[in-house]
């Protein structure tokens, strides 16, 4: 049987420019991710997908990155629109967050406006990821970006396996407890 591993961060490990085509991301994940790839002694997975953003519309990626081989990947790009985007990533997440989970609520901004895209954009990971999910495969979710999407993931497909990297320290229940409730 083939064990399967979709690798899910907020965006893909590569960037796509008019110009230049398809270029490597830089970043602490994607050097992390690629040293496991190269120096991992025994390969357990069959085939390793990558899910996330790619940060550009579908038709730039239909016409610039599909034909872009990976020999590490294969890409499951996650459309979000833009406007939706800026509120999941930069308004929910990193103004909401990531300034808590550092013990920096002075600086925590809630916007219930963000908190609900933050919500759609995790539910369209689910979306996009249960489209080519089978039982038995791996999913391994990065960061505070996803923090809804293993649940979601277990929800419809309890028979796989979720592993959940949080790459910024988790607060105290102090902290934690200030999140707003909906």
């Amino acid at each position: 049987m083939d064990k399967r591993l979709f690798i899910v961060s907020s965006r893909l490990p590569i960037t796509i420019d008019e110009e230049n085509g398809v270029q490597p991301a830089s970043g602490g994940l994607v050097t992390a991710i690629n040293g496991y790839m190269r120096n991992s002694s025994q390969q357990q997975f069959s085939t390793v997908y990558w899910a996330g953003v790619p940060g550009c519309s579908k038709n730039t990626w239909s016409e610039k990155a599909e034909n872009n081989i990976d020999p590490n990947f294969t890409y499951l790009p996650v459309f979000i629109k833009p406007a939706q985007y800026s509120g999941y990533y930069n308004g929910h997440a990193n103004s909401l967050l990531w300034p808590l989970f550092h013990y920096f609520p002075s600086y925590a901004e809630y916007n219930a406006d963000h908190y609900e895209q933050y919500g759609q954009v995790n539910v369209h990971f689910a979306n996009t990821l249960l489209k080519h999910l089978l039982p038995g495969d791996t999913v391994w979710i990065h960061d505070y970006h996803l923090l809804a999407l293993p649940q979601l993931l277990r929800n419809e497909m309890p028979e796989i396996t979720i592993g959940f990297f949080l790459h910024i320290p988790f607060p105290s229940y102090e902290i934690f407890r200030l999140l707003p409730r909906s």
